[in-house]
């Protein structure tokens, strides 16, 4: 059986991707509303107040045309090379350059379209399976993944955002910054080393002997280490982090088990 790439699933689930893509191409270059006597487009107020915006969004660019420039922006209304990931990127785009206009404007004629596209924006991600995550002023889209979320509830904020980021689309193939995210996610799990090893002693032994020869320490002198390429590399670290999650989810498991044995014995008596 031939298997099927996350475009032709959501395609065959009547989730018409270029259609998408073009409605919200509309929306934000091409749909106008009128400010004052004038008619204007979401981009056009974007260029209008792209001076006033978080400098943590657009360093030292000076307009947005120099920010397209300068980080290799270019949406088109009719792309040849669209796919999924157009999509994403084009969405993550415009929701970071919304999410600076809409806070802070009064008027309810310039707010409305703003919000109804941000409102749009955030529907279609939740219907392709991906999760908008804001962090220090700027939103990434990531892959819904329900481990990840259920964990990432119980950490601290930084790391919080550091594991849902692990399955950004841009991670992919960046061996150092997955890396650095599951040395983070190491060094949290540390501590939970005998409660771990006496739940699940398996999964102990084998996910710390993994955090220590690929992430923790330096082992490229290991003889098998050294004959792997990257793309084994970071099937590896995809492995670690899933156990990691799974090390995690056993140990929330643990807290509750007294008052779920309550709960049954209560119902039971």
């Amino acid at each position: 059986m031939v298997r099927r790439n996350i475009y032709d699933i959501l395609n065959s689930g009547n989730v018409d991707l270029e259609r998408e893509y073009s409605r919200f191409y509309f929306l934000f270059y091409e749909s106008q509303f009128w400010v004052g006597y004038n008619q204007q487009t979401i981009c056009g107020l974007i260029k209008g107040w792209f001076h006033s915006f978080d400098k943590r969004l657009i360093k030292r660019c000076i307009s947005l045309e120099d920010f397209d420039d300068t980080f290799d922006f270019c949406f088109v209304s009719e792309p040849n090379n669209f796919n999924l990931e157009y999509l994403l990127n084009f969405l993550e785009y415009t929701i970071n350059f919304c999410n600076q206009t809409h806070p802070d404007v009064g008027d309810v004629f310039l707010k409305t379209p703003i919000k109804d596209y941000l409102d749009k924006a955030f529907e279609c991600i939740d219907e392709l399976g991906f999760k908008a995550v804001e962090n220090d002023g700027i939103t990434i889209v990531v892959e819904k993944d329900s481990a990840a979320l259920s964990v990432a509830e119980t950490v601290e904020p930084v790391l919080s955002y550091k594991i849902l980021e692990y399955n950004h689309r841009r991670l992919k193939g960046d061996l150092m910054a997955k890396k650095s995210i599951l040395k983070l996610m190491a060094d949290d799990l540390e501590p939970d080393q005998k409660r771990l090893q006496a739940i699940n002693a398996s999964l102990k032994s084998d996910l710390f002997q993994l955090m220590n020869k690929f992430i923790r320490h330096n082992n490229n002198d290991n003889k098998f280490i050294k004959t792997l390429n990257d793309k084994q590399t970071e099937e590896i670290y995809d492995n670690i982090y899933q156990m990691w999650l799974l090390a995690k989810m056993e140990l929330e498991q643990a807290d509750r088990n007294d008052g779920i044995k309550s709960l049954i014995r209560d119902v039971n008596a």
